[in-house]
């Protein structure tokens, strides 16, 4: 009898927690090709541009979207491929950490992610990843 209680209160407790929306977690890389992997595996080709928003805004990113433009792939010392005449959803993030004790609201950008999801209609149809630094004064 115990078992099957604790059988039954495991089972509740499983699709309660399955059951919720949970959040999607993007984990941040410094690297644009790790980073495009681990996006592609939680939102893949073919998402609704509606979910990838809620998805990136779960996770502090900034977004608007951008119509036919350009975008170039990789980091600031080694920038990759350009992109042009895309549309695409902007998502950023950046990292930050204070400059100096001298005036706390002086803020720089350690380091900033920039996702473009190049849009087909409503859906996606390519991730592409700039990650650099950024200093704010």
């Amino acid at each position: 009898m115990k078992i099957s209680a604790v059988a039954l209160i495991v089972v509740a407790m499983t699709s309660i927690s399955f059951g919720q929306s949970g959040q999607i977690k993007v984990k941040m890389h410094k690297n644009p090709e790790a980073m495009k992997k681990g996006i592609a595996k939680l939102i893949p080709i073919g998402t609704d541009i509606l979910v990838v928003q809620r998805i990136m805004e779960a996770n502090e990113f900034a977004f608007h979207p951008i119509k036919d433009s350009s975008f170039i792939m990789g980091t600031e010392g080694k920038p990759g491929r350009e992109f042009k005449n895309i549309d695409f959803l902007s998502c950023k993030r950046k990292k930050y950490a204070l400059a100096g004790f001298v005036d706390p609201r002086l803020l720089f950008h350690m380091r900033e992610w920039d996702i473009a999801f190049v849009q087909k209609g409503c859906v996606v149809s390519d991730i592409l990843v700039y990650v650099g630094w950024f200093c704010d004064l």
